[in-house]
C-alpha cells in the first residue's frame, strides 16, 4: 500500500505480508489485522479502532486508540516510528513486542499472555499489567517500566520474568501462585510507599541468572497465605513495612532494612548477610533465624531466635526481647548493644556467645557440638542450670564471666577448657556434675577461675578429673568415684586446709599441687597429696 487504506466498517485481514508506505484509517467499531506487514518510514496507521499484527515491523507513525493486539511472532517499533499512541489496552499472546522508538509509550492496560515485552522505551501504565501464561511472560531489556495502575503476577499455570531494565509498581502487586516471579540479569523492582505487594501462597522470587537482581521496596510487603516458605532470592531493601501473616519468608541474599518487620505467632523470618539499620525494627512473637547479619536497630522477637554466621546486635541497637529461646548454631552471636539480654533457654550448637552484654538464662543453657563457646568480656547468669557436652569435641569458656545456678552436668569424652581470666561462679544450692573422666584444661592466657559456693561433684568415672583452674572452695567438693586432680593454687596455708568441706568417699582420691603438707582437713577419708 503507498496510498490509503479506509476501513468503514467491519474487520480487513491481510494474512500474507506485505509493506505500506501509505496511510491505514481504522475507526471506532472497526478491526485491521496484519500479518508479517512491514509498515515503512512515512506510513501510518490511525484510528479509535482495534488492531491485530503478527510478525509485524513499524517504522512509520502509529496512533491507534483503540486496542493493539500483538498474536504472534516478533513485532517491532524501530528507532523511526512515531509512537503517538501505542494503542490503549495493549495485548501480547504468545508474541514479542519490541519497543524502540525512542519515544515515552503509555497505555491503560497492559496485558501478557506467555509473552515478552523489551526494548529502550520507557512503557508506563495507567491501568492494570497482567503477566500470566504457561510458557511464561516476560518483560525485559535496558529500560524502565512504570506500571501505576498495580501488577497481577498470576503463576496459576507457569513462572512469570522479569530480565533487567527497571520495574517501578505504583498500586497494589499481587502475585498468585504455585509458580514464581523469575529476576534474571540485575532487574530491580521499586515498590514505592503506599503501595502493597501482596503474596498469596508459598511461592516468591527465584534468581534466574545474570548478575542478582534487587527489590526496593517503601511499601508494604505482605505475606498473606501459605503456611510454607516464600523465598525471595533477590537483594530485599526494605525502607516500609514487612508483614508476614503466616507461614515463613526467607531472603536469603541480603539487603538493608530502615522500615518494619512484624512476625507474629506462628510466622518465621529467616534473613542471611541483611543488615537492619539504626531505626529499623524486628517485632512479633514468632521466630527469626539471622545468619550473618547487622542489627542496629529495634528487636522485640518472643518466639525463637536463632544465630548464625556472624551476627552482631551493635551498640546503637535496642534489644527489648531477644527471644524467648536462643539458639546459636555452626555460627556466632554477639550481644554489645549496652542492653541486659535474657531468654528462657540458651542453647550453642558449635555456636559462639560473645559481646559485653549480660546475659541471663531462667532455662537450660546448652553448650554441645564441635566446639561451643562463651567469649568475654560479658557475663552470662546461668539460672535454669547447665549441660555441657564434649561427645564430639571440647567447650570453651574464655575470659568470660559465667554464674551458675541449678545443676551444671559436664559430661562427654574431653575437656572444657578455659582462658584469658574466665571466672565460673557456682552460685549457693548448685551443683556441678562431672560425669566421668574430664574436668577444665587450660587453653591459654590468664589463669582461670572456678569458685564453688554449692556442691562440686565428680558422679562418674575411675579415672582423673583435673581441674586446671584456680579452685576456691568455699562450700563442698565430694568425689563419688575416682581421682579428682586440682592442679593450680587451692586454698591452703602452712598445712592447714582453709574454706569449704572435702569429701572424699572410699576408694577414691582428692590430689593437691605441689606444696606443703596438710596436716588438718575436712575430709571423711584421707586426703592424698
Amino acid at each position: 500500500n503507498s496510498g490509503i487504506v479506509e476501513i468503514v466498517t467491519g474487520t480487513l485481514n491481510l494474512p500474507n505480508g506485505g509493506t505500506s508506505s501509505g496511510s491505514f484509517s481504522i475507526p471506532a467499531g472497526t478491526t485491521l489485522m496484519t500479518d508479517s506487514s512491514t509498515f515503512a518510514a512515512g506510513s501510518s496507521l490511525s484510528g479509535a479502532g482495534i488492531a491485530v499484527h503478527r510478525w509485524s515491523q513499524v517504522r512509520g507513525t502509529y496512533n491507534i486508540a483503540g486496542s493493539s493486539q500483538f498474536l504472534a511472532g516478533t513485532n517491532t517499533f524501530y528507532a523511526s516510528a512515531d509512537v503517538q499512541s501505542v494503542g490503549s489496552p495493549v495485548a501480547i499472546t504468545n508474541a514479542t513486542l519490541v519497543l524502540n522508538s525512542g519515544e515515552t509509550i503509555s497505555t491503560s492496560t497492559l496485558t501478557l499472555t506467555s509473552a515478552g515485552l523489551t526494548g529502550t522505551d520507557t512503557v508506563n501504565v495507567s491501568g492494570l499489567t497482567t503477566l500470566a501464561g504457561i510458557s511464561g511472560s516476560n518483560i525485559y531489556g535496558n529500560r524502565v517500566t512504570n506500571l501505576n495502575g498495580g501488577l497481577l503476577l498470576d503463576t496459576s499455570v507457569g513462572g512469570q520474568y522479569f530480565q533487567s531494565g527497571t520495574i517501578n509498581v505504583f498500586g497494589t502487586l499481587t502475585h498468585t501462585g504455585p509458580n514464581s516471579l523469575y529476576l534474571h540479569d540485575q532487574s530491580t523492582i521499586n515498590v514505592p510507599s503506599g503501595v502493597v505487594w501482596d503474596v498469596s501462597g508459598d511461592f516468591g522470587v527465584v534468581h534466574g541468572g545474570g548478575g542478582l537482581s534487587t527489590i526496593n521496596s517503601a511499601g508494604t510487603f505482605r505475606k498473606s497465605s501459605g503456611s510454607g516458605t516464600t523465598t525471595l532470592n533477590a537483594i530485599f531493601n526494605n525502607s516500609g513495612i514487612v508483614e508476614i501473616v503466616t507461614g515463613t519468608l526467607n531472603l536469603p541474599n541480603g539487603g538493608t532494612s530502615s522500615g518494619s518487620f512484624s512476625v507474629p505467632a506462628g510466622t518465621t523470618l529467616m534473613t542471611d548477610s541483611y543488615t537492619f539499620a539504626a531505626g529499623s525494627s524486628v517485632s512479633g512473637a514468632g521466630s527469626v533465624t539471622l545468619v550473618s547479619c547487622n542489627v542496629r536497630g529495634t528487636y522485640d522477637i518472643a518466639g525463637s531466635s536463632v544465630f548464625g554466621g556472624t551476627t552482631t546486635f551493635h551498640a546503637s541497637s535496642n534489644v527489648q526481647n531477644a527471644g524467648s529461646t536462643i539458639l546459636v548454631v555452626n555460627g556466632t552471636v554477639e550481644f554489645s548493644s549496652g542492653e541486659a539480654i535474657s531468654t528462657t533457654a540458651l542453647t550453642l550448637s558449635t555456636g559462639i556467645l560473645i559481646g559485653s552484654d549480660t546475659v541471663s538464662v531462667s532455662g537450660l543453657t546448652t553448650m554441645a557440638g564441635n566446639v561451643s563457646r562463651m567469649l568475654g568480656p560479658g557475663i552470662t547468669n546461668v539460672n535454669g542450670g547447665l549441660l555441657i557436652d564434649t561427645t564430639v569435641n571440647v567447650q570453651d569458656f574464655v575470659g568470660r564471666t559465667v554464674n551458675v545456678s541449678g545443676t551444671a552436668t559436664l559430661s562427654g569424652v574431653t575437656n572444657l577448657r578455659v582462658a584469658d581470666g574466665a571466672t565460673i561462679n557456682l552460685l549457693s544450692g548448685a551443683v556441678w556434675d562431672v560425669q566421668g573422666d574430664i574436668g577444665f584444661g587450660y587453653l591459654g592466657g590468664a589463669n582461670s577461675t572456678f569458685n564453688n559456693a554449692g556442691t562440686f561433684r565428680k558422679s562418674a568415672g575411675t579415672g582423673t578429673t583435673a581441674l586446671d583452674v584456680i579452685f576456691n572452695n568455699t562450700n563442698t567438693v565430694e568425689i563419688m568415684t575416682g581421682t579428682l586432680n586440682l592442679i593450680n593454687v587451692v586454698q591452703y596455708t602452712g598445712g592447714q586446709l582453709t574454706g569449704g568441706e572435702f569429701i572424699v568417699r572410699s576408694g577414691t582420691t582428692l590430689t593437691f599441687p605441689a606444696g606443703p603438707n596438710i596436716s588438718t582437713n575436712q575430709g571423711l577419708s584421707l586426703i592424698h597429696i
